[in-house]
C-alpha cells in the first residue's frame, strides 16, 4: 500500500479543508512531520488509519469525538484518502458524525450520521463512472482484502505509534502468532491441525459409540425368563471382548429353533380336534337357524290370515256406495244440458260490463276537462295582475346598479390603504423586537468571548505543570526524551480542565453564531420597514422612528377599519336590491311571454269540456241498455255463469268416478292377501319338514370341548410366539455382534496412527507448547529477527541483537518470544529491560526486519510506507544518526517512511517535512521539500 493523497476538513484540529500530496513527498526515502506540541502532528498518521479502517491509532472509532472543535457550524467532516494497492488506485472517503442547520421540520439543527465510500479502479486511476461501495462495515472489508491487513495488523507493520515501541518488542507468541498467520499464510498448517485432531477425536468417539452399541445389543437379547444375566453383567463392565456376549447369543438362538420345532408338533395336534369342533358347530348353527325360521313363518301365517279378513270386510263396505254413484251421474248430467243457456248469459255479462267502464271513463274526461278550463281562467287573471304590479322594473334596476358600483369602488381603495398602513405596523414591530434581541445576543456572546479568552490564558500558561504532570521516573519526557525529571513545572489551582476549556470555546462560538444570525435578521427587518414606508409616500407623512410609526399606523389602521364598515353595509344593502329588482325583472319577462299562450289554452279547454259532457250522456244510456238485458237472461238459472255450472258437472262425475275406484282397489287386496297367506303356509311346512331331518346336537357338551380346545391352542401359540419372537431378536443380536466386531478391528488398526500425528501436530508430545503452525512461523520469525539485527547491530554499535527464546515459561504458548543478547555481558535477558532508548533501537529495527520478510515473501503483503510516531527524543545523538540511517537503508528504491518527531536534530537531517502550525482557528501544515 503506498499513499497518494490525503484530504481532511473539520477533523481533529484541522478546521478547513486540509490537503498532502504524498506524491510531491516522492515515493522513497525519509520525510518528516512536525511542528508545536499539540498541532496535530499525530492526527496525519490518525487520518490514514481512520480513512482505511474507520479507527485511528489510539483505537478511537468515534466518528462524533474526532470532529473539530474548531470548524464552523454546519461544515462537513471528512477524511479522504487516495492510495495504490499493488496496481489498482483506489480512494476511500469517511464522513463524521456532525450537527449541521436542519433544512425543514422542526428544530434548528439535526446530526448527520458518519458514511463511507470505496472507489476502485485500475493503474490508470479511477473512472468517473466507478460505481462505490458505500456501507461503513463492507468498506472496511474490502480495504482489509486490498491490503491483507486489518487495523491491528497494520499497526504491527506499518504504522508504529506513540507508546507501542516497547508492547512491539515485548509481545508474546499468543500475540504475534494471528499476526504472522495472515503476513505468511500459516493458516493451513492450523487447519492441517485443526482436521488432525478432529480426526482422532472422531476415532475415539466412534470406538465408545462402538462400545455402547455392544452392551445395547447385549441387553437386548432374551431368555426363556427375560434378561440373561451373563449378558447383562458383561454389559456392565468394560465390553472389551466381543467374543464372550457372541457365543452367549448363540447358544440363544440354538435353543429357541429346538422351542419352536416342539410347539410346532403340537400346533399340529390342535388342528385335527378343531377341524372336528367346528363341523358340530357347523351343524349346531343350521338347527338354530332353522328353528327361528320356523317360528318366524309361524307369526307370518296369523299376521297374514287377519290382513286377509280386514280385506274382505273393506270390499263388502265398498258394495253399499253404488246407489250413490248412479245419483252423482244423473246429477252431471242433468246440469250439463243446460250449459248452452249459461253461454248465453256470460256474453250479455261482459257486453255489460264493457258499457259500464266505458261510461265511467266518458264521467272522468268529462270532470277533467270542466276542471281544467276552471284553473286555466283563474292562471290567466293571476298573471294579468302580477305583470300589472311590477311597473317599470328596468329602470329601477339600473339606478340600484350605478349606486352599487360607487360603494364598491370606494372600499376597494379602503383596502388598499389599510393594508399599506397594516404593513407599515408589523415591520415596525419585528424592527423593534429584533433590535432588543439583538443588543442582548450582542452582550451575551461579549460574555461568552471573555470567559473563554480568561481560559485560555490561564491554560496556555500552565501548560508546561500540565505537561509535567504525566511525568515519571524512568520514562522519556515527551518533550526532551529525558529519563530524569529534577525540577518538573507545577500545575496553579485555578487552570481550567482541557475539558472546561473546550466547552467555553463551544459557547463562545454559538453565542458568536446567534448574535450574527440576529444582526442579520435586524438588517432583514430594517429593509422590509423602509419599504413599507416608501408604499405610504402619496398618502400623507409616516414617522421615520418606528416606535412612532407604529402607533400612527395602528390608529389609521382603525379610522380606516370604521370608515370601511360604513361602505360595506351600504354596498351590502344595495346588492340586496339590484338581487331582487334582477328577479323582478325576469319573472315580468316570463309573465308577458306566457299571457299569450294562456289566452289560446282557456278557449281549447272551453271547447274540450263540452264535447266531454255528451260523450258522458252518450256513454251512460248505453250501460244502462246493457245491464237490463243481463238480469232478463239471469232469470230462472241456478249458477252465476257457465264457469260455475261446469265445475259442479265436473264434481259429480269427479266423485262417481272415486267411489269405483275405491270398490275395484278393495277387491285387488283381497287376492293379493288370500295368494300371500297361501305361499306363508306352505314355507312353514318346508322348514318344518328340513328340522325334523337334522341329526340332534348336545349344545353344552360342545362348549365345553371347545373351551378346553381354546385353552390349549392359546398357550401353545403364546410360548411358540415368545419363542419365535426371542429367535428372531437374538438372531439380529448376533448379527449385530459380529459386525460391531468387526467394525472394532478395522478402528483399532488405525487409531494409534491417527492420535500420535494430532499429538504432534498440536504440541503435546515432543514439541511440547508449539503447535505444527507455531513450527512454520518460528521459521519466518528467525528470518525476522535476521534481518532486524542487521539494523540493531548498526544502531548499538553491536551490542544487542534479538534471540528466539527456546523455552516457555509455564503453560504459556512458545516459540515466538524475544530476549536480547547483550554482547558485552555474554548473556541474554528479557527484551522488557531495555532503557526507553534501546527499546526504541530495537522496536524499530523489529518492525524494518518484519517489513523486509514480508516484502520479501513471493505473494505476500506489499508494504510501500511506513510511518514512525515519536520515539526519536530518547536517542543521543549518535543513536540518531544510526537510526536516520537505519531508516534511510529501509526506504530502497520503493519505499517512504514517515516520521513523527520535535526532535531539532532531525529538521537538518531530514530535508522533506510536513510542518504543522497551530492556531487559535485551529491547525495548518505545509510541504517542504528543502527542510
Amino acid at each position: 500500500m503506498r499513499p497518494v493523497k490525503l484530504t481532511m476538513q473539520a477533523f481533529g484540529p484541522y478546521a478547513g479543508r486540509t490537503e498532502i500530496d504524498f506524491d510531491a513527498l516522492g515515493t522513497r526515502g525519509l520525510y518528516l512531520i512536525c511542528g508545536d506540541t499539540g498541532a496535530g502532528k499525530t492526527t496525519v498518521f490518525d487520518a490514514v488509519t481512520f480513512a482505511l479502517f474507520g479507527k485511528t491509532a489510539a483505537g478511537s472509532d468515534n466518528a462524533t469525538s474526532l470532529y473539530s472543535d474548531f470548524a464552523a457550524f454546519g461544515t462537513e467532516g471528512f477524511v479522504e484518502l487516495d492510495f495504490m494497492a499493488g496496481s489498482r488506485h483506489c480512494r476511500v472517503r469517511r464522513g463524521l458524525e456532525y450537527l449541521r442547520p436542519k433544512l425543514k421540520g422542526k428544530g434548528d439543527a439535526t446530526w448527520t450520521r458518519a458514511t463511507a465510500s470505496l472507489w476502485v479502479g485500475d493503474e490508470g486511476g479511477i473512472l468517473d463512472d466507478c460505481v462505490p461501495v458505500t456501507k461503513v462495515q463492507t468498506v472496511t472489508r474490502d480495504v482489509e482484502g486490498l491490503l491483507g491487513l486489518n487495523v491491528d495488523q497494520f499497526m504491527q507493520i506499518a504504522m508504529i505509534a506513540q507508546g507501542d515501541f516497547a508492547r512491539l518488542l515485548s509481545a508474546g507468541t499468543k500475540d504475534r502468532k494471528p499476526i504472522f498467520s495472515k503476513l505468511f499464510s500459516t493458516g493451513r498448517a492450523a487447519r492441517l491441525q485443526d482436521l488432525l485432531k478432529g480426526r482422532g477425536s472422531a476415532v475415539d468417539k466412534e470406538l465408545a459409540e462402538l462400545r455402547n452399541a455392544a452392551r445395547q445389543a447385549a441387553r437386548r437379547a432374551r431368555g426363556p425368563e427375560g434378561d440373561v444375566p451373563e449378558l447383562v453383567e458383561w454389559a456392565e463392565g468394560p465390553a472389551a471382548d466381543l467374543s464372550r456376549p457372541r457365543a452367549v447369543v448363540q447358544g440363544l438362538c440354538e435353543a429357541d429353533e429346538a422351542s419352536v420345532a416342539g410347539f410346532d408338533e403340537r400346533r399340529a395336534s390342535l388342528g385335527e380336534r378343531g377341524r372336528a369342533l367346528d363341523d358340530a358347530e357347523d351343524r349346531l348353527r343350521r338347527i338354530r337357524g332353522l328353528e327361528a325360521q320356523v317360528a318366524e313363518k309361524g307369526h307370518d301365517v296369523e299376521r297374514l290370515a287377519g290382513e286377509e279378513g280386514r280385506a274382505r270386510a273393506l270390499l263388502a263396505e265398498a258394495e253399499g256406495t253404488r246407489e250413490e254413484e248412479r245419483a252423482l251421474t244423473g246429477r252431471a248430467q242433468a246440469v250439463a244440458a243446460t250449459l248452452p243457456l249459461y253461454d248465453e248469459l256470460d256474453r250479455l255479462s261482459a257486453a255489460a260490463e264493457e258499457a259500464a267502464s266505458k261510461a265511467a271513463a266518458a264521467e272522468r274526461d268529462r270532470d277533467a276537462a270542466t276542471a281544467a278550463e276552471a284553473r286555466g281562467r283563474t292562471a290567466l287573471e293571476g298573471a294579468e295582475r302580477e305583470v300589472a304590479a311590477l311597473g317599470d322594473v328596468q329602470a329601477r334596476l339600473d339606478a340600484g346598479r350605478t349606486a352599487l358600483a360607487a360603494e364598491e369602488d370606494a372600499l376597494r381603495g379602503l383596502e388598499r390603504l389599510e393594508g399599506l398602513w397594516k404593513a407599515v405596523r408589523r415591520t415596525a414591530g419585528t424592527l423593534a423586537d429584533g433590535r432588543r434581541s439583538a443588543a442582548r445576543l450582542f452582550a451575551e456572546a461579549e460574555g461568552a468571548k471573555a470567559a473563554w479568552a480568561e481560559a485560555d490564558r490561564l491554560r496556555h500558561g500552565a501548560l508546561a505543570g500540565l505537561l509535567a504532570a504525566d511525568l515519571a521516573a524512568g520514562v522519556p519526557c515527551p518533550v526532551c526524551g529525558s529519563l530524569d525529571h529534577p525540577h518538573p513545572a507545577s500545575v496553579p489551582g485555578d487552570v481550567p480542565s482541557e475539558e472546561e476549556l473546550e466547552r467555553l470555546e463551544a459557547d463562545r462560538d454559538r453565542a458568536q453564531a446567534r448574535r450574527d444570525r440576529q444582526d442579520g435578521a435586524v438588517a432583514e427587518a430594517l429593509k422590509a420597514f423602509c419599504e413599507a414606508r416608501e408604499a405610504l409616500a402619496g398618502e400623507g407623512p409616516v414617522p421615520e422612528d418606528p416606535g412612532e410609526a407604529g402607533e400612527a399606523a395602528e390608529r389609521e389602521v382603525r379610522a380606516v377599519a370604521q370608515e370601511s364598515r360604513g361602505h360595506a353595509e351600504r354596498r351590502d344593502g344595495l346588492a340586496r336590491e339590484v338581487e331582487a329588482l334582477e328577479k323582478d325583472r325576469t319573472r315580468k319577462e316570463r309573465l308577458e311571454k306566457s299571457l299569450a299562450a294562456g289566452r289560446e289554452a282557456l278557449a281549447e279547454a272551453t271547447r274540450s269540456a263540452s264535447a266531454a259532457k255528451e260523450a258522458a250522456t252518450t256513454a251512460c244510456a248505453l250501460r244502462d241498455q246493457a245491464e237490463a238485458a243481463r238480469r232478463g237472461r239471469a232469470e230462472g238459472l241456478e249458477f252465476g255463469g257457465r264457469v260455475a255450472a261446469q265445475a259442479a258437472v265436473d264434481a259429480a262425475r269427479e266423485r262417481a268416478d272415486a267411489l269405483a275406484g275405491e270398490r275395484e282397489k278393495a277387491r285387488e287386496k283381497v287376492l293379493a292377501a288370500e295368494k300371500a297367506l297361501a305361499e306363508a303356509r306352505a314355507s312353514h311346512g318346508t322348514l318344518s319338514e328340513q328340522l325334523a331331518s337334522e341329526e340332534p346336537v348336545d349344545a353344552e357338551a360342545l362348549a365345553r370341548d371347545r373351551a378346553e380346545w381354546k385353552a390349549e391352542h392359546d398357550a401353545v401359540e403364546a410360548g411358540r410366539d415368545a419363542a419365535v419372537s426371542r429367535q428372531a431378536v437374538n438372531a439380529a443380536v448376533a448379527r449385530e455382534l459380529s459386525s460391531l466386531a468387526k467394525r472394532r478391528e478395522a478402528l483399532e488398526e488405525t487409531s494409534g496412527a491417527v492420535s500420535e500425528l494430532a499429538e504432534a501436530a498440536a504440541g503435546s508430545g515432543a514439541l511440547r507448547k508449539v503447535d505444527f503452525e507455531t513450527y512454520l512461523q518460528m521459521a519466518w520469525f528467525d528470518a525476522v529477527l535476521t534481518a532486524a539485527n542487521r539494523r540493531l547491530s548498526v544502531m548499538t554499535g553491536g551490542r544487542y541483537s534479538l534471540v528466539r527464546r527456546s523455552e516457555a515459561h509455564g503453560n504459556s504458548q512458545a516459540g515466538l518470544d524475544i530476549d536480547v543478547e547483550d554482547a558485552f555481558t555474554g548473556k541474554s535477558r528479557a527484551a522488557d529491560t531495555l532503557s526507553g532508548g534501546e527499546s526504541f533501537q530495537a522496536s524499530l529495527s523489529l518492525a524494518l526486519g518484519l517489513s523486509d520478510v514480508v516484502q520479501a515473501q513471493a505473494g505476500g503483503v506489499r508494504l510501500d510506507t511506513m510511518f514512525v510516531d515519536e520515539g526519536f527524543g530518547s536517542l543521543d545523538s549518535e543513536a540518531l544518526d544510526k537510526a536516520v540511517a537505519a531508516l534511510t537503508e529501509l526506504t530502497g528504491t520503493d519505499k517512504l517512511v514517515g516520521i513523527i518527531s520535535h526532535v531539532d536534530e532531525l529538521r537538518d537531517s531530514v530535508p522533506r517535512q510536513i510542518r504543522v502550525r497551530r492556531g487559535r482557528a485551529g491547525s495548518t501544515l505545509e510541504i517542504r521539500l528543502d527542510g
